[in-house]
């Protein structure tokens, strides 16, 4: 019984630690000295669900491209956007790193 409760919260915390869902094509990569270093992306479609703090219309999710993390995130994204591969793109509940857009979670790349 109790591995089944700490199963059930796990699920649970793992379920609500990310928003936004996309399937589709990276459209648009927005990186600038305005925005140091971190790197805004758009992604072609509707997301199946979205944070009340994402407020952007224009653009989907946004991470920091100058951690480790985010070199790789970028190199993912890049190479996604330029061989149009669909992506499968989550977000976490939060809009910390670029005011009114939710932070990047995760990307899977999908062959087409």
């Amino acid at each position: 019984m109790r591995q089944f409760v700490i199963t059930f919260i796990f699920c649970v915390l793992s379920a609500s630690s990310y928003s936004s869902n996309y399937s589709g094509k990276i459209s648009r990569v927005l990186m600038g000295p305005i925005y140091g270093s971190t790197v805004i992306i758009d992604v072609e479609g509707t997301p199946s669900d979205r944070d009340a703090c994402h407020t952007n219309s224009g653009y989907d999710f946004a991470f920091d491209g100058s951690t480790e993390e985010g070199k790789m995130y970028l190199s993912t994204i890049l190479t996604a956007y330029a061989s149009k591969m669909n992506v499968n793109i989550s977000g976490y509940s939060s809009c910390t790193v670029y005011g009114g857009i939710e932070n990047l979670f995760h990307i899977l790349l999908q062959n087409n």
